[in-house]
């Protein structure tokens, strides 16, 4: 999160936040820490341009679903080709967290955390 804060402050978003450009810490008592790598695609984003600070934060989280449930749940087969759908459930699920981690996890207890 500080490096998306600090290019952020400096009028940049990075635009490929992903799995694969980011790095967990090795070092003895960096082993918490996650390194943001690639800025190849880093753009200056426009007060009201296609590119924002927004857009890198909901990629990330939308990563750490990914990462926690496994897949986004609102993605179904039958159903992710419907982007009006896919956007409700968006909507409907950051809207009520519980919900989500309960979706996430239905077999066990959700993180209490995230």
């Amino acid at each position: 999160m500080d490096a998306l804060e600090y290019i952020h402050s400096k009028g940049y978003c990075h635009a490929d936040i992903k799995g694969s450009n980011l790095l967990l810490g090795h070092r003895k008592g960096a082993e918490h820490q996650v390194h943001l790598l690639d800025f190849g695609l880093a753009i200056r984003f426009a007060k009201n341009g296609p590119h924002s600070r927004r857009g890198d934060l909901e990629t990330l989280g939308y990563n750490l679903l990914q990462w926690l449930c496994g897949r986004l749940p609102w993605e179904d087969a039958a159903t992710i080709v419907d982007p009006e759908y896919v956007h409700l459930q968006k909507k409907t699920f950051m809207n009520n967290i519980p919900q989500l981690m309960r979706r996430c996890f239905p077999h066990s207890e959700s993180p209490g955390e995230v």
